[in-house]
C-alpha cells in the first residue's frame, strides 16, 4: 500500500515538475502540519512540526519542493503550572509564514523569501503579502 503509493507520488511530482518547466508555472501544494518525532543522535529526541505527508512520501516531496513553509498564529503561554504542565494561551490573532526551519518546525526556502512574512488579518492580505515576497525574492 504505502510503498506503492510512494512510487506513484514520485511520478506525480515528476509530472508537476514537467508542467512547471513547460508552462513556467509556480505550483503550490498545501498540507496541514503534524508533529514528527526527530531522532536526535546528539541528545534527547524531540517533536518537530512537518507537513502532514506520509513518512514514505516526505523525503521525495522535500527534495522536490523549492520551499516548504509553515503558516501559524503567534500564541503566548502564560501562567504556567509546571506541576500540571499546563498554561493559559493568549493571542492567536497574528498570522505569520515561516520560511526558515528551526528545531520546532521543518521549513526550507530556495525562493529568496524573507525568514518571516506577516500574513495580516484576512485571506486577501495574506495572499498579497506572500505574492509580494515571492516577487521580491525573484529579483
Amino acid at each position: 500500500g504505502q510503498s506503492r503509493a510512494a512510487i506513484e507520488w514520485g511520478f506525480l511530482l515528476n509530472k508537476i515538475e514537467r508542467l512547471k518547466t513547460e508552462r513556467c508555472l509556480t505550483v503550490i501544494l498545501l498540507s496541514h502540519s503534524e508533529p514528527f518525532q526527530v531522532k536526535n543522535p546528539n541528545g534527547t529526541d524531540y517533536l518537530q512540526l512537518r507537513p502532514g505527508v506520509e513518512k514514505e512520501k516526505f523525503p521525495a516531496t522535500a527534495q522536490y519542493a523549492d520551499a516548504i513553509l509553515l503558516m501559524d498564529y503567534v500564541i503566548a503561554v502564560n501562567d504556567v503550572d509546571k506541576a500540571k504542565n499546563q498554561g493559559k494561551a493568549k493571542g492567536g490573532n497574528d498570522r505569520f509564514m515561516y520560511t526558515v526551519g528551526s528545531a520546532g518546525f521543518y521549513a526550507k526556502n530556495r525562493l529568496g523569501l524573507p525568514p518571516v512574512i506577516a500574513l495580516g488579518n484576512s485571506n486577501q492580505e495574506a495572499w498579497n503579502n506572500f505574492a509580494a515576497a515571492m516577487m521580491a525574492g525573484k529579483n
